[in-house]
């Protein structure tokens, strides 16, 4: 049950409120007409110098609810920031695509996915299928260096011998031979 303010409670209240309008109760009970925007501070002075009156007004109740909201502001902004500070642990992720091994040596037959992971202070560049990454301070850097990566690892899977190459390095090869040739000389 609300209780609404008599007329002369409404005009204590526009003028405490500073409202113009008519319909003093939609401002105190949030009906139709958005509460004012205030800050929490223009309340003290409410809590401190009117709380007797407005209690026996009935208003209790309302100044009770904006205590509480307050309360539960407090703990939402916390959880907010504790929020905000596990987001911001996590690596923000992405795809890029290299269309090149950045040597002259070897050509892409086809591109190459790779996995980018930015965290704060360093760029991780992955690509799972073959079990290689690089990292570094910047996105550019670490995929820099996974192509170097890329590179050696097929140098060195391409000049071992298939019967010494285990499952995974022989399906890396395998992998790694579909999509890089030797260029071609100029």
């Amino acid at each position: 049950m609300r209780l609404l303010p008599s007329r002369e409670q409404s005009n204590a209240l526009r003028q405490h409120f500073h409202v113009e309008d008519d319909d003093i109760c939609s401002h105190v009970v949030g009906e139709s007409v958005p509460w004012p925007r205030l800050p929490i501070e223009d309340f003290a002075p409410l809590r401190q110098t009117e709380l007797p009156e407005l209690l026996e007004a009935g208003f209790g109740n309302i100044i009770q609810q904006m205590d509480s909201l307050s309360k539960e502001m407090e703990a939402l902004q916390q959880r907010l920031a504790e929020v905000e500070e596990a987001l911001g642990a996590q690596p923000r992720c992405r795809q890029a695509v290299l269309y090149d091994l950045g040597t002259r040596k070897y050509e892409l037959r086809q591109p190459l996915a790779v996995q980018l992971e930015e965290y704060d202070e360093e760029a991780v560049a992955r690509i799972p299928e073959l079990d290689v990454f690089a990292s570094a301070d910047t996105d550019s850097d670490a995929l820099g260096l996974i192509k170097r990566e890329v590179v050696g690892l097929y140098e060195e899977l391409a000049a071992t011998p298939v019967e010494r190459l285990g499952e995974r390095p022989l399906a890396w090869l395998r992998l790694l031979e579909r999509v890089i040739q030797v260029a071609e000389p100029a």
